[in-house]
Formats: C-alpha cells, sequence, structure tokens
C-alpha cells in the first residue's frame, strides 16, 4: 500500500489531506493562497502529483517543499500587482521574472532547485490549463533552471525510496537462491538415478553435471549466460545482492566488495574480520544468525552465509580471494567494482524504481549505508 493517501471527503477541493499508513498527517489549504483564480489549478496539480496511483511523490517532506514552492510563487505574482486571473495567464516572463528575483538573494543551486519543484508541479496541472508557450517552456526548460542541484554530506533516502529498494532487493535475492537451489537438486537426481528423470529432466541434469565439473555451460547451447545462470550467479544478479548486502550489513561500498571467505560460527552469530581500518573493532564483526527460513534476506550473518553458498562452486574455478565471484563468458572472476554503477542502473529501470521526484532511482553506496545508519539511530 502507498505510503501516501490523499483524501478528500467533504472538504472542499482546495483542501488537500495527506496522510500517511503511520498516522501521520497534513492538511494543505490552498484557499490561503495568494491569486485566488490560480488556487484551484494549482490545487490539482498539487493533487495529481501526490496521488498513491500516479503520483511521485511519497513523503511529506516532500509534499511540504511543492506546497512551499506554490506559496512562494502566488506570493510574487501577487506583489507584482497585475491581474492574473488563470493558470493560463501566467506566461514563460512571469517565470522569468520569479527566477531573476531568487537569483538576487540565493545561490545558483537554491534556485535550480525551488524551478525544479515548480516546474514539476506546473507539469501536473489539468490538461488545457496552461498557454501553450508556458507548457512549452516546462516540456523543453533547456538551461532556464540551471544546474542540478549536488548534495553535500551523507543524505538519506526516504522511507519510501528505501522500503522500494529493500523489497525488490530481498524478492529478487530470493528468486536467485530458489533458481539454483532447484538446478541443484536436479543435479543431486540426476547423480543419483539419471533413470528416473523423465527425458527433459535427464537431458537438463546433464548440462548441469557438465557445467558443475568444468564451470562453463555446453559449448552446444544457443543461451550460454542463461545456461550458466542455473547454477552460478552473473553479473546481472549483483545489484540486488549488493543492496541487500549494504542494508543488512551497513558496510562501506568498498568493504563490501572484499568481504573474506573465512569466517566462524559461534553462538548463534557469524564472526568474521572485514578488511578497512575504518572499520570499527579493526575490523571485528558478529552478525546474527537465525533459524527461520526467511532469515537469510533479513539477518546479516545469515545472508552472508546464504552468499558463501551460492557462491562457492563459482570459487572453485575462479582466483577469487574474497567471497565474491560470478560466471562471466571469459571465465569466474571476481566483479568489478567500476561495473557496479551501471548494473544498478539497469536493476533500478527493469524494476522501475522511482525516487520521491519521480525520476529513476539512483542507488548510490554512501547514501544507502547513510540511511541504514540513521535508521538504526532512529
Amino acid at each position: 500500500m502507498p505510503l501516501n493517501t490523499p483524501t478528500g471527503g467533504d472538504e472542499s477541493p482546495l483542501t488537500i489531506r495527506l496522510r500517511q499508513t503511520g498516522g501521520a498527517e497534513r492538511v494543505y489549504d490552498f484557499a490561503s493562497l495568494p491569486c485566488p483564480d490560480l488556487r484551484e489549478g494549482l490545487a490539482a496539480a498539487f493533487g495529481a502529483r501526490i496521488t498513491p496511483a500516479t503520483g511521485p511523490v511519497r513523503s511529506l517532506a516532500t509534499a511540504d517543499l511543492y506546497y512551499a514552492a506554490v506559496r512562494r510563487f502566488t506570493g510574487f505574482l501577487d506583489a507584482l500587482g497585475e491581474p492574473v486571473n488563470s493558470l493560463a495567464a501566467v506566461r514563460p516572463r512571469h517565470l522569468q521574472q520569479y527566477r531573476a528575483g531568487l537569483a538576487a538573494t540565493g545561490t545558483a543551486t537554491s534556485v535550480a532547485r525551488e524551478l525544479g519543484l515548480l516546474f514539476r508541479l506546473l507539469l501536473a496541472a489539468p490538461y488545457g490549463s496552461l498557454s501553450p508557450e508556458l507548457g512549452d517552456l516546462l516540456h523543453n526548460p533547456g538551461g532556464f533552471i540551471g544546474p542540478v542541484p549536488r548534495h553535500h554530506g551523507p543524505v538519506t533516502y526516504s522511507r519510501d525510496e528505501y522500503t522500494a529498494l529493500l523489497n525488490t532487493a530481498r524478492k529478487d535475492v530470493g528468486q536467485i537462491r530458489d533458481r539454483i537451489a532447484t538446478s541443484e537438486k536436479l543435479l543431486d537426481a540426476f547423480r543419483a538415478d539419471p533413470g528416473a528423470l523423465s527425458d527433459s529432466d535427464r537431458t537438463t541434469g546433464a548440462v548441469l553435471d557438465e557445467m558443475d565439473r568444468t564451470g562453463r555451460p555446453p559449448a552446444d547451447r544457443s543461451d550460454r549466460p542463461g545456461t550458466a545462470r542455473m547454477l552460478f550467479l552473473a553479473a546481472s544478479d549483483l545489484a540486488p545482492l549488493l543492496v541487500l548486502a549494504s542494508a543488512l550489513t551497513g558496510l562501506r561500498a568498498k568493504t563490501l566488495h572484499a568481504l573474506p571467505i573465512g569466517h566462524e560460527s559461534v553462538g548463534g552469530t557469524v564472526v568474521l574480520r572485514v578488511p578497512g581500518d575504518r572499520e570499527p573493532g579493526n575490523g571485528l564483526v558478529r552478525w546474527p544468525t537465525s533459524t527461520g527460513a526467511s532469515r537469510p534476506l533479513h539477518e546479516a550473518g545469515d545472508f552472508y552465509l546464504l552468499l558463501h553458498q551460492l557462491t562457492a562452486r563459482s570459487r572453485r574455478f575462479s582466483d577469487s580471494d574474497t567471497l565474491w565471484s560470478v560466471w562471466a563468458p571469459a571465465g569466474h572472476t571476481r566483479p568489478a567494482p567500476r561495473a557496479v554503477p551501471a548494473l544498478m542502473d539497469l536493476w533500478v529501470r527493469t524494476h522501475r524504481l522511482t525516487a520521491d521526484d519521480g525520476q529513476p532511482l539512483a542507488v548510490l553506496p554512501n547514501r544507502l549505508r547513510a540511511t541504514v545508519r540513521a535508521r538504526r539511530r532512529a
């Protein structure tokens, strides 16, 4: 269920109530804004931005930013002292004047942030309510808005963004685990008694047996990557595994890529020493384990053991001195960290994961770690 639920009920269309499933609520009163003739259209645009079925806004904090931007812009228009009797009367020159006023007191970054909010909101206005000139500017801003704001310091994901990342990663890792477990079960059955299998399963079992012995899919297979993924991890599996690893362990990306093979199981925990002098306790970590069937996707210790199991077969054929090892057409290898951003981007787009502003959600290791640390402190 979407986090935000805008409700109207018997209230005026100029009153938008935004309620979170956790109980937090905010009321946005457009009837109190300047420029009375713009209120209805702006309220409709605002509602479109936060409607769960279509709008990308997923947090009260982001909705607050949009409402504040609307209040500032209507205040500016009201101060101009000229009639603006509908959204259709708003012209590009109004935005140019507004930008000039913002630039007189703000930085390039703050101006770009304010205009970006306003542009996205106006793009959600009811069809036909904007002038063609303004519509052209909104759809083709060019350099009008200015530089993209840059964040400084650790910025966390919103609750909806983080939940979407974690749920999607868990689902994918569960499918990876089940995919390889199914193949291993068939391989065991083939080696125990191939005659007891159907012709199809016996053929597949023979392929699995060859891959387990050689580390390579048969040369005559038309889909060698797909065949290899029956028993081995591939590069396309890395994105959800790394997201879940980061969320469960809270380790830095560089440390995650260097996780060691060696570990001990002591009293319901997995104990290992992770590399890097920036980790606390001289790198010694203790991660909890449990016996629940689904816990490998929820506990750091169980996830580490699952990853150890998923990469074990590939590590027999690679020179990897760390936990990570994947199949590639050229052979088994330790994945290169520089390839991860492109894999993350593809994973996000495949699952259509979006940020609160409706853009594809950027998976940034530092931001993910900052979010994990902030949630643990809360």
